[in-house]
């Protein structure tokens, strides 16, 4: 069976990896792997992911708010307008 070899940074000072990538033999490839994640956590790759995503989710939260307000107002003018006295 063929166990994944996965590593990834996240965070500040952190790097996941799987038991897959432990439990290989060569421990050339796996110095490889972790000067590549150790790369991204000193050049604050993973702060730009951070501040990307955060600033996506104000964004979206901004347009769904929007729509929101859009749709009760259209809701409360028409109503305003068609009802009969």
């Amino acid at each position: 069976m063929i166990k994944s070899l996965m590593l990834f940074a996240t965070g500040r000072n952190t790097i996941c990896l799987t038991r897959g990538l432990l439990e290989y033999s060569d421990d050339e490839i796996k110095s490889n792997f972790f000067a590549h994640e150790f790369g991204h956590l000193h050049h604050k790759d993973t702060d730009l992911i951070l501040l990307i995503t955060v600033g996506n989710f104000i964004i979206n939260i901004m347009f769904v708010l929007i729509r929101i307000l859009t749709f009760c107002i259209r809701i409360h003018t028409c109503y305003v307008c068609w009802r009969i006295p």
